[in-house]
């Protein structure tokens, strides 16, 4: 019986559980975990060698901030030596050879020299200086004048049987820039070197019998270096430029007595290496010095610079260990739990296609096969929409291709994109802008028939004009009965940009368009005139391309059924200035697009006082409705907006009329439009946040500011313009609307009305309340056809349109 159980438990666990996709799932994470644990020996790897890299700089760092320091101790040493070379005093008790009074009224005198010197320097790194004159063996420091015996013994009090051979360092050329120790010279405990210079270096090498002296005190240099452990059986070795050992700063005997043979250390220009020293491994450090040309060995053991890798190594470890437990625990999990997904996607699958046409029943359990059936399903789902979309390109094309048309793209860069989706990137092709106006033979049946049939009409004059055109047309309907075609034709035969290609294009066009015209006239009864532009290149001047196209239309009729625009006769006396050049010039001043703007009244002022012969009359009437226009557009702001601009503006429509003028008023018109634009986007914003907030009952003025990040003031002001309505009122007044719906529309008591309208009390609600509305809120409540709203009281209403 148990035995039967179980195979039922089996048999049930293969039905829900497909074997061979369970298995690809355990191969896979298990890939997965291998993949991961490689990545994490491979960053354990790494993650060491950037440690110890780390340390090293680290050490290296920290060695070279001391060297610096020391170098500029010695910087210091070498401009005080320079000064002593060259100070007056201390050079004339030099040159004094003699040791009468005056002698020592010099010596008087250089003393309080060198006081003044010393005391403005930075003594830290010397214990004192003094100046060794050997041809008069006098010794001068800061406090002291005195033969060199008595410094000797009785300052110092050195030995005296070292005194000669003290004087001989002193004098010693070899000695020169060298610490010297002076231990030799006391029985007491003594951490101090002698350094000198000879003053001729700084005088140019002439003859002066002077050698500067500083007693150092090794201490600084301990001081300097105390940043840097060098823990007990380490130490820091100086070495001159031969690689002698100047001295050493040590804690420990051993350290102290190790011999460190620097010649065999640090080949190849290496900074950092190892050394046995003592039956333990050292790590070696090194800096040089540009200053003085010392080397600075740096000498620790690599086990306590690394002691903290130890930590580090566990760690990972650790982590590593973890991962791979973690990781089989999951690949366990996870190869049994994630089939529950995969089978409740295909169930979703399975019920999204049931009763649809083309699903059909899985017969083997394996849901790989399941889904990837259903997805196939919803492939041809996805082709079927794309066709429908394409069927919508045309709607899709005509917008494109009027925003060109109309000049409504604002840059070059938009004008690209609208060429790519147009597949208009050729760059050897010419452009043409032709417009047709469309009529009907039989007269009667114009309106009717162009009302009804106006899609067939288009898809027809469209059909047509690819027919019969070689070159690539795009269309839309621009006006009724009219409509804009932009033609792409190809330059790479013609060869464009000189007069007689230009010529060969317009005959192409002309021939084109009478083959189309006589298809319309003679099989479908209609009668089409069209206007050709010039042909351009930049995709950015097609507005101006339709606008010429627009001129020449008027020019066209039976007589001549294509007009082209360089071919219309401009020497009489009327000027252009069209309705559709008049809108375009509304539009883009409203929308404060200055480059286009400019460009149209440049073509205005080329198409009538450059191309036509106006006369002093029809120049006035033509500057006369321009000006008007700009009028028009002047009236579309608010009086109170930027009164000082509006006002300097106002005064200059009633100067003398110029196109010079002309152009001013619509630059200063469309920057105003800019601004205007501007505040009200921030504006709205504003209006959109109290719209979101009023039931706060702390939303004010202030609160608004800091969330915007202006001023109150600034606020205000820009509030005023734009709403003409403070912000209190504005504030009021949507609330007491919101209060008006709760009190029509629920059946709230007025208490909760006023908390969730933003009022803290219901007095201050009430009041508010019978202010705006004129009643109190239970009264309205009575009167539930109450519609009749005070004057004023419009507090959804945007602000104007700027158009």
């Amino acid at each position: 019986m148990d035995e039967q159980r179980g195979n039922s438990r089996k048999r049930i666990f293969k039905e829900k559980y497909n074997d061979r996709f369970l298995l690809r799932l355990v191969c896979s994470y298990s890939f997965l975990l291998v993949i991961i644990l490689i990545l994490g020996l491979i960053m354990y790897y790494y993650s060491i060698n950037n440690v110890k890299k780390d340390l090293l700089k680290e050490n290296q760092v920290n060695l070279e901030k001391a060297v610096n320091d020391v170098d500029n101790s010695f910087k210091i040493m070498s401009s005080i030596n320079s000064q002593i070379s060259n100070n007056v005093e201390i050079v004339k008790l030099m040159h004094n050879n003699t040791t009468d009074h005056n002698y020592y009224l010099q010596a008087w005198d250089a003393k309080k020299s060198l006081q003044n010197l010393l005391s403005i320097q930075n003594m830290t790194f010397f214990e004192d200086v003094f100046l060794y004159f050997y041809e008069t063996d006098y010794v001068l420091s800061a406090n002291e004048f005195e033969k060199s015996i008595l410094y000797y013994q009785y300052n110092k009090r050195y030995k005296k049987e070292f005194y000669q051979e003290y004087l001989a360092v002193l004098t010693d050329m070899s000695a020169y820039g060298k610490p010297q120790s002076l231990k030799r010279y006391t029985d007491v405990r003594d951490d101090f070197l002698l350094y000198t210079y000879p003053m001729s270096i700084y005088r140019n090498y002439t003859k002066a019998p002077v050698t500067i002296c500083y007693r150092i005190n090794k201490n600084y240099f301990k001081d300097l270096f105390a940043g840097i452990n060098t823990y007990d059986t380490g130490f820091l070795s100086i070495t001159d430029s031969s690689g002698s050992e100047i001295f050493r700063l040590a804690t420990s005997a051993s350290a102290e007595t190790a011999i460190l043979e620097t010649s065999k250390l640090l080949k190849e220009n290496k900074n950092t290496g190892y050394v046995t020293l003592n039956h333990e491994k050292m790590l070696i450090t090194r800096v040089s010095s540009n200053n003085n040309l010392w080397s600075y060995y740096l000498v620790q053991p690599s086990t306590m610079v690394f002691h903290n890798l130890a930590f580090i190594q566990r760690i990972y470890w650790v982590a590593i260990i973890l991962v791979l437990v973690i990781g089989l625990i999951l690949l366990v999990l996870l190869s049994w739990k994630n089939l529950k997904p995969i089978k409740q996607l295909e169930s979703r699958l399975m019920n999204s296609f049931s009763g649809e046409e083309g699903t059909v029943k899985v017969k083997e359990r394996d849901v790989i096969y399941s889904i990837d059936h259903y997805v196939n399903l919803l492939i041809d789902k996805k082709i079927t929409l794309q066709e429908t979309l394409e069927h919508q390109r045309p709607i899709i094309f005509s917008a494109y291709l009027s925003r060109l048309m109309k000049g409504l793209s604002d840059t070059p860069i938009e004008t690209e994109q609208i060429a790519k989706v147009l597949n208009l990137n050729n760059e050897n092709s010419n452009y043409l802008v032709l417009y047709l106006g469309v009529y009907l033979n039989e007269l009667e049946f114009y309106i009717d028939d162009f009302t009804q049939n106006k899609n067939s009409f288009q898809e027809l004059i469209k059909e047509v004009l690819e027919r019969n055109f070689e070159d690539r047309v795009l269309l839309y309907e621009a006006d009724f009965q009219s409509y804009a075609v932009l033609i792409q034709m190809n330059s790479e035969a013609e060869g464009a940009g000189n007069k007689c290609a230009d010529t060969a294009f317009y005959d192409r066009a002309r021939l084109q368009f009478h083959k189309a015209y006589r298809e319309l006239k003679d099989a479908f009864s209609l009668v089409i005139y069209g206007g050709i532009s010039e042909t351009f290149t930049n995709l950015y001047q097609t507005w101006q391309a339709s606008q010429h196209a627009m001129e020449a239309l008027r020019y066209a009729g039976p007589e001549h059924i294509l007009q082209l625009y360089h071919e219309i006769n401009k020497d009489m006396d009327q000027y252009s200035y069209t309705i559709e050049m008049e809108s375009q010039l509304l539009q883009f001043i409203t929308n404060g697009k200055e480059n286009q703007m400019l460009s149209l009244l440049k073509n205005i002022y080329l198409e009538n006082f450059v191309e036509r012969s106006l006369s002093i009359t029809m120049s006035k009437w033509l500057l006369s409705d321009i000006r008007n226009t700009l009028l028009k557009i002047r009236f579309m702001l608010p009086n109170k907006f930027e009164l000082e601009k509006l006002s300097a503006l106002d005064e200059k429509f009633n100067q003398k009329k110029s196109f010079e003028l002309i152009e001013d008023i619509a630059r200063e018109l469309c920057q105003i439009f800019v601004l205007r634009q501007r505040q009200q986007g921030l504006i709205e914003k504003i209006q959109d946040y109290i719209q979101e907030n009023y039931s706060d009952s702390t939303l004010s003025l202030s609160k608004i500011s800091q969330e915007f990040n202006i001023s109150e003031s600034y606020f205000s002001l820009q509030f005023k313009k734009v709403t003409n309505q403070n912000f209190s009122e504005y504030l009021e007044n949507i609330r007491i609307q919101q209060a008006v719906k709760l009190l029509q529309g629920t059946d709230m008591n007025v208490n909760d009305i006023a908390e969730k309208t933003g009022y803290t009390n219901c007095v201050s609600f009430r009041r508010a309340f019978k202010r705006v509305i004129g009643t109190n809120p239970a009264a309205l409540r009575t009167q539930p056809d109450f519609t009749e709203i005070p004057f004023g009281f419009e507090p959804f209403e945007q602000p104007q349109s700027l158009v």
